[in-house]
């Protein structure tokens, strides 16, 4: 499954993928109740930092309105300008990016408001993403607690064994 996948641009880094950690909170139904995070590790140094900027070029050029096929359905992706999010335990500013959008499924109607932090450290690069109703707007108390997570999530990354 591509780890890359935002505003259906091709990722020419996932070839340099070479393992992958996801982990979501699910409830008995199957559906998400919390953040995901997602840690991938690629071949090099480099590797990790040609995905991280390839990140930034797909944020810089997503239309309005991009229509991805997400699982078999067709959903339309707005990018949004980022919510000031406080990430001051994050890695800095050049090891990372942060993309807001709005997800609406066309069939349904419903519409989710998605927020997602990447940080590189070495050969990983991790994303923390959080979701909820496109309606409800993202507290302040939903900032600071994915700020939190990005900062534990950057301490990890920094602790991580890399390759000589």
């Amino acid at each position: 499954k591509a780890t890359l996948h935002f505003c259906g641009a091709d990722y020419q880094s996932e070839n340099r993928r070479i393992n992958r950690w996801l982990v979501g909170a699910y409830d008995s139904t199957g559906a998400l109740t919390g953040p995901i995070s997602d840690t991938v590790v690629y071949d090099s140094r480099q590797g990790a930092q040609s995905a991280l900027d390839e990140v930034r070029a797909v944020l810089k050029t997503c239309s309005p309105n991009t229509q991805v096929n997400v699982g078999g359905s067709i959903l339309t992706v707005e990018p949004r300008p980022s919510t000031d999010l406080v990430l001051s335990g994050a890695v800095p500013e050049s090891q990372r990016a942060v993309m807001t959008e709005v997800v609406t499924d066309p069939t349904s109607g419903s519409s989710a408001l998605i927020q997602t932090v990447w940080q590189i450290q070495g050969v990983y690069l991790s994303s923390l993403t959080i979701q909820h109703d496109a309606q409800v707007p993202f507290s302040k108390a939903d900032q600071a607690q994915f700020g939190t997570l990005a900062a534990n999530i950057a301490s990890r990354l920094k602790a991580a064994p890399q390759p000589s």
